[in-house]
């Protein structure tokens, strides 16, 4: 009779096992070989690796899981503070236009003499309601990309039409072609810019 807990032979009617000392069950079991045993212990090594294996597998899974939901959390975070970013800076852009009463640039006229040593003029309207009311002008004139003169900015009062007029502080050396305004309130807050095209030639122009 063999052991079933070390494999070792005994003779058949033995109680305890010779070698390891384990008791035998009343009724013998004679068809437990020792390669039985073996058998066990192999199935029990496999079913432990594995168990080991599919932990390992889980933990790495649930790793890249975590990375990749925590970097999506963070690029929403900083989507939403790049947002949030641009809604403040466009509530203080009306903020600022709410505080200068809409002051801003609604049209207007070059003057560019003839002949071309004589200044340029610039006359803005920014309405009636900003009559006497006292602004600041940047005029910048190019030709074909050049800039024709320094863009001083210049202090203005409103007329009671509504208008002021700037001219150049020296003639210019050409034609321009393009302007770029920019309207500054009395405190030197920009309030408008505008853009504007022209002909390079002498007489009036609106805008």
């Amino acid at each position: 009779m063999y052991c079933p807990n070390c494999g070792y032979e005994n003779r058949d009617d033995a109680h305890f096992c010779k070698k390891c000392g384990a008791m035998f069950n009343a009724t013998p079991n004679n068809n437990v070989h020792p390669s039985n045993n073996h058998v066990n212990s192999s199935n029990n090594n496999l079913l432990i690796i594995g168990i080991t294996v599919i932990i390992i597998i889980a933990i790495i899974a649930g790793t890249v899981i975590f990375l990749s939901n925590d970097g999506f959390t963070s690029q929403n975070s900083l989507d939403n503070i790049s947002n949030q970013n641009n809604t403040n800076n466009q509530n203080s852009t009306q903020t600022d236009n709410s505080n200068n009463n809409g002051l801003k640039i609604i049209s207007g006229t070059f003057t560019t003499g003839s002949p071309l040593p004589a200044k340029t003029y610039i006359t803005v309207n920014v309405g009636e309601k900003h009559a006497g009311e006292n602004v600041k002008i940047r005029v910048f004139y190019t030709h074909d990309g050049s800039k024709l003169n320094a863009g001083n900015i210049v202090p203005m009062t409103v007329d009671n039409t509504g208008h002021f007029t700037m001219n150049t502080l020296n003639s210019l050396n050409h034609y321009p072609d393009h302007a770029s305004i920019t309207l500054y309130d009395g405190d030197g807050n920009i309030v408008d810019t505008m853009e504007v095209d022209m002909e390079p030639t002498s007489g009036l122009q609106y805008f």
